[in-house]
């Protein structure tokens, strides 16, 4: 096979939570509007941008990339998977250009040169009171445009971009947070069909099922951490502001669910979102300082992501296939705790065992 160094290679940001049909076109369209030789993903470990357990482990998702069109499938760190988009868009973007990627491509639900021109913008917080989203419609316009969750991204990973070539591809279907089904449907859209029971099977490539999720086991996990921990040690997760540890402290003996938690704590200022990642850093233990996360941890190749790997070593690119007690702690920890919530054996899914998925065909 020929260098890498003399081809074309394509980065897509994702979580495929899970993989779908439109995940698949996307897949697809970018490969031949770059014209890559080798498509490489960086996903979301075991838990989403949205604070909550993924439909399936990391593995199963990272096999399914594979089976359907991507090559290799790099980790993205747990302290930027369940971050607010700024944060998610900076980690995942510098580690696909950490790995010399030519394109990096992802979907939205407008075309690519009005999210340019809006990332281009800037602008000063207004007030302590709104959340950080309405200030920034107030304050550049676009509110419609703003509002969709693809969109979101889209302009953080232009404001990211240094030097690989941004690829937009328009969204078909069902936008993100929709949940009835036109076209390609959103993951939300799947998710919910699955909660009810109902056949998804035509909405996604053959051997990909969705676990529901059930969220009492992580309701509980956070609970606990509220009573445990100190007031000011709360004030120090990811998402959390000063004075937010003594509102949960107060806030978990009113909750009796997952739910009604989220109910009590949201606000004006603190979006469901925001407290969705809260709630989970909290039971993960991820603060401010924590990030920073930069290992390149392969969950998953093939042949031709195998000879990519190989070009990556020969420029003295660091990356990780087997995890060493020294490594990635707060993503060990994040993968045990997903293990227990979904009663699966910890020894067995540690990520001191698993290994690479590798397809060979």
């Amino acid at each position: 096979m020929d260098s890498f160094l003399d081809m074309k290679t394509l980065g897509i940001v994702a979580e495929y939570n899970p993989f779908h049909n439109g995940h698949k076109y996307h897949v697809e369209t970018a490969k031949e509007k770059s014209g890559a030789d080798v498509c490489i993903a960086i996903m979301s470990g075991n838990f989403s941008q949205r604070g909550l357990p993924c439909v399936e482990d990391k593995w199963t998702r990272a096999r399914w990339a594979l089976e359907n069109g991507v090559d290799l499938v790099i980790e993205l760190p747990v302290c930027y998977a369940t971050s607010h988009a700024g944060d998610f868009a900076k980690g995942s973007i510098k580690m696909l250009e950490k790995m010399g990627v030519d394109y990096i491509s992802f979907g939205a639900e407008n075309d690519g040169e009005i999210l340019r021109e809006i990332a281009d913008k800037d602008f000063d917080i207004l007030s302590s009171k709104d959340s950080y989203a309405k200030q920034r419609e107030e304050a550049l316009g676009n509110a419609e445009i703003l509002r969709k969750s693809n969109n979101i991204l889209a302009i953080e990973y232009f404001k990211s971009i240094k030097n690989a070539k941004p690829l937009v591809i328009k969204r078909q279907g069902t936008g993100y947070l929709e949940k009835d089904i036109k076209g390609f449907p959103s993951a939300t859209a799947v998710r919910q069909l699955a909660k009810e029971g109902k056949d998804y099977s035509k909405y996604v490539p053959e051997g990909v099922k969705v676990i529901p999720e059930n969220l009492d086991k992580l309701w509980e996990m956070a609970v606990s951490k509220a009573i445990e921990m100190e007031a000011e040690d709360i004030d120090r997760i990811n998402s959390s502001d000063e004075g937010f540890g003594n509102l949960i402290k107060k806030k978990v003996r009113m909750a009796g669910s997952y739910e009604e938690l989220v109910e009590e704590l949201k606000s004006k200022k603190y979006t469901r979102s925001r407290i969705q990642r809260f709630i989970l850093q909290l039971v993960l233990g991820i603060t401010k300082e924590d990030v920073k996360g930069k290992t390149i941890r392969v969950l998953g190749f093939n042949e031709k992501g195998s000879a990519f790997l190989k070009e990556l070593k020969d420029r003295d690119v660091e990356y990780i296939t087997k995890v060493g007690k020294e490594d990635i702690p707060l993503d060990v920890r994040a993968n045990d705790i997903y293990n227990l919530l979904l009663g699966r054996d910890l020894y067995q899914n540690s990520d001191y065992v698993k290994k690479p998925v590798i397809i060979t065909k």
